[in-house]
């Protein structure tokens, strides 16, 4: 007989330590750590250092945390103090009013309407990074990944003809990801300031981020001719609300940049893998792509309809490897979670990554198998790779449309054959790749 969500007790992990608690095992091997504990129970409690921390994976109790209707939970504290340097006052950090009213702002810019309008600087890119492939026959394909989507991102939000200098803001990114894995992984805040966790490296490469932004923001207010970006139309919106200024301007855009780029690199990436682990899938792929003209598709709703195969490799990518494997709640009040009476200060981790690998949910769970999306019918807190709820990721059509155009435009022209071994992954912001990552180039022969 099934357990009524109301009456679910939390399992209790048993420390490993009498001070640490399960801090160790948890930072050293974070997905395997929550993939054990969800293992055990779908609501499992356990201590971080002094913090009482409770794993959920049950779709009810998930639903309950994201929705919110108790107004018990805010976005993990921890994650905004030790980004705050890097995110301002943006979507990612705000809370209460705050975050509604940036919400509000920044809602129209992602509307469909808005996005689809970004599909012109999308296969541009594609394009250029297939010329630059012209008579390479490999490449990184995890690097690759990252300078098409940066570049993109770029010019949606600075616009078509933008001045950003294209070359620093890649060499930007690249160290500003490289240096936040460390700081997110050191168990204990420490301020910006201290030579720890990879504090300098951060600082620096959020200095070289706020140059490029800001010159950007610069260029638009002295030249308001550039019309179709997100900037424009972030500014348009912000001067209605009297919240014109450089620093807010900034904030939101970094946010956009940040969440706009990584995490679709990482899905392209993984995606590439995993098809050169299914040559069966590839070729279907490849099949789809070749026999459909990417500029004559306007919107997604158009894109699903004619490359439903590319649609479904992109979820079922994002199913196994979430770029947002898992995210926090800080309990603000006393609160009733299942069958538990939780404190404030205490933390929720909603997993993506554990909850997309529930065998009653998805069959073979650890199976690359885009097909078992054909008439796979699931709530939003069981698939939940844009999270669930008032804060489902606003650039989500954005990202699934940026997404499968690339994976679509790529696989017309080449064949991008990666390594088999087993993935190895590593945790950061988002989930990387660390291995596989060298692919070989294989033009596809047009008739």
């Amino acid at each position: 007989m099934a357990v009524e969500p109301t009456a679910i007790q939390a399992h209790q992990l048993a420390p490993q330590h009498i001070i640490f608690g399960n801090l160790r095992p948890f930072v050293s091997n974070t997905l395997g750590f929550l993939e054990d504990a969800g293992a055990v129970s779908s609501f499992t409690r356990f201590r971080l250092l002094e913090t009482p921390v409770y794993l959920v994976t049950n779709a009810d109790l998930v639903h309950e945390v994201l929705t919110n209707k108790s107004q018990s939970y805010v976005r993990n504290r921890s994650f905004a103090r030790r980004l705050r340097r890097l995110f301002g006052h943006g979507l990612l950090t705000s809370e209460g009013e705050q975050w509604k009213q940036l919400r509000k702002l920044t809602a129209p810019a992602f509307q469909p309407k808005s996005t689809n309008s970004y599909i012109p600087i999308i296969l541009d890119e594609i394009d250029t990074l297939m010329t630059e492939w012209q008579g390479q026959q490999q490449v990184d394909i995890g690097k690759q990944m990252s300078r098409i989507t940066a570049r993109i991102i770029t010019r949606c939000i600075f616009g078509m003809h933008l001045n950003v200098d294209l070359e620093e803001m890649e060499c930007c990114m690249t160290e500003l990801m490289g240096s936040l894995a460390p700081r997110l992984r050191f168990p204990i805040y420490t301020s910006d300031w201290l030579p720890v966790g990879g504090n300098p490296a951060y600082r620096k490469a959020v200095q070289r981020l706020d140059a490029l932004i800001y010159s950007g923001i610069s260029q638009h207010i002295e030249d308001q001719r550039e019309q179709g970006s997100l900037l424009h139309d972030l500014a348009a919106a912000s001067r209605e609300q009297g919240l014109i200024n450089p620093s807010h301007l900034r904030d939101q855009i970094v946010t956009l940049f940040l969440a706009g780029h990584e995490t679709t690199a990482t899905t392209l990436a993984f995606c590439f893998i995993l098809l050169s682990q299914h040559p069966e899938y590839a070729q279907r792929l490849q099949q789809e792509t070749t026999s459909v003209d990417l500029r004559a598709l306007t919107n997604l709703t158009e894109i699903r309809h004619n490359l439903p195969f590319t649609y479904n490799v992109i979820r079922e990518t994002m199913r196994l490897y979430p770029a947002g494997y898992v995210f926090g709640r800080t309990v603000v009040k006393p609160t009733q979670l299942g069958g538990e009476s939780i404190k404030p200060n205490s933390l929720i981790l909603i997993s993506p990554y554990v909850i997309h690998r529930n065998p009653d949910l998805y069959p073979q769970p650890a199976r690359f198998n885009p097909d078992r999306w054909s008439g796979l019918e699931l709530n939003r807190t069981q698939y939940l790779p844009f999270s669930a709820g008032a804060r489902t990721c606003i650039g989500e059509h954005l990202a699934m449309l940026e997404a499968c155009l690339l994976l679509a435009g790529i696989s017309a022209r080449y064949q991008v054959s990666c390594g088999t071994d087993p993935i190895h992954i590593q945790t950061g912001i988002t989930l990387r790749p660390t291995n596989n990552c060298a692919a070989t180039l294989q033009p596809i022969a047009t008739n």
